[in-house]
């Protein structure tokens, strides 16, 4: 899988990736090869962001997709708010 940088500045192989992991401050995401070196793959918000695109990425992995491109906070904004457990659409009730 090719893995492509928010910022779209950068495209990394997954298969020279060791670890993906959301950075101590909760506000980005980075790779880690398994040389050592490494680099941001998106900054976002907060953590819960973070969680949110690693999910993105893991069901892409899963899926057998052969690109993954790292969203903007615009592109993950609206699929946050609207999410649900559940599963389905959900509507406001009474």
């Amino acid at each position: 899988m090719l893995i492509v940088a928010q910022n779209r500045q950068a495209v990394w192989n997954a298969d020279n990736i060791s670890k993906i992991h959301v950075t101590g401050t909760g506000t980005g995401i980075q790779a880690v090869e398994r040389n050592g070196s490494g680099g941001e793959l998106g900054k976002y918000r907060d953590r819960e962001q973070c969680t949110f695109v690693l999910g993105m990425f893991e069901s892409a992995v899963s899926s057998g997709e052969r690109t993954f491109t790292f969203p903007t906070i615009e592109e993950i904004g609206h699929r946050i708010i609207h999410r649900s457990s559940g599963g389905g659409k959900r509507h406001g009730g009474s």
